[in-house]
């Protein structure tokens, strides 16, 4: 056998090897809005029941940021420390002024009768643009990429127990969110901020509602739930829930109280008062 054709047997067989590689779930963990509103606190967290959880599950998982900087405003009342995020290790990060965005806003508020449930302050409503950017940033992200999945989540999020992998790589025609808001009221509406899906088409579409979303706000009524699953709704997005829940935490070490208010929802109750033993500088609030 000549040297030359050794060669080409060998390339030929390291083909082979190479093909028969099991090939890993391609994933990616988005973070998106304020990342440094609290993300000291949460990170630990996130990476331990998201990342770690994928990863032990044979995913390859890439992190996405997108991190909306608070330029003209405090936030919970302070001034955040800005490289907070630098904690996460991203392998894709974007950023956007909040004044920039602000200024987007108030163009697609202006002259429109857009309100927000019990939200009637400009203030207010403005904060729920934001929110729905900062997710329609990572739609647009995950529309430049060709990820088999995505795992969304809040940066102020503290995760009660790690992700379902399992119904992730079976969710091929469902979004699955959190049951934060809906053991009690999942008819009515779906808790925002934490989505998983392989339906990436479906996930896009939801992320991606700030788009479409002005007629929908005109004499509004309701709140964050409520408009995710009318949107839902009106384009056909399949929503399962999922079995986790969570809380928020603020950058002022104040854990915020709506899903616990006026008795709530007992499991994270018990969340935050398990949370607030060890940890004795936070409070409810």
């Amino acid at each position: 056998m000549t040297s030359v054709l050794k060669v080409i047997v060998i390339l030929m067989l390291l083909f082979i090897l190479v093909s028969l590689k099991p090939v890993k779930h391609k994933t990616v963990l988005c973070l998106f809005g304020i990342i440094n509103r609290s993300i000291k606190h949460t990170w630990a967290n996130t990476n331990e029941l998201i990342v770690k959880e994928l990863e032990n599950n044979g995913c390859d998982v890439d992190i996405y940021v997108f991190d909306l900087i608070p330029d003209n405003s405090l936030v919970d009342g302070l001034k955040l420390e800005m490289d907070d995020y630098k904690i996460i290790p991203f392998t894709h990060y974007e950023s956007k002024l909040q004044s920039e965005l602000d200024i987007e806003i108030d163009e697609q508020m202006e002259g429109r009768n857009a309100t927000f449930g019990q939200y009637n302050e400009k203030t207010q409503i403005k904060n729920c643009y934001r929110q729905m950017y900062s997710e329609y940033r990572v739609g647009l992200f995950l529309d430049s990429k060709n990820y088999d999945s995505a795992v969304v989540c809040g940066p102020d999020y503290y995760l009660h127990k790690p992700i379902n992998v399992e119904d992730l790589c079976n969710s091929k025609e469902e979004v699955y969110v959190a049951d934060v808001y809906n053991r009690y009221n999942r008819k009515i509406g779906y808790s925002n901020g934490y989505y998983f899906s392989r339906n990436m088409d479906a996930l896009k579409c939801m992320l991606c509602r700030y788009k479409y979303i002005v007629p929908y706000m005109i004499g509004f009524k309701k709140d964050y739930e409520n408009l995710l699953k009318l949107f839902c709704d009106k384009n056909k997005i399949k929503v399962k829930v999922s079995d986790q829940i969570f809380f928020k935490i603020r950058a002022n070490n104040k854990i915020w109280k709506g899903p616990i208010a006026g008795g709530g929802d007992k499991r994270i109750r018990g969340m935050v008062k398990n949370f607030i033993a060890t940890n004795p500088t936070f409070r409810v609030g």
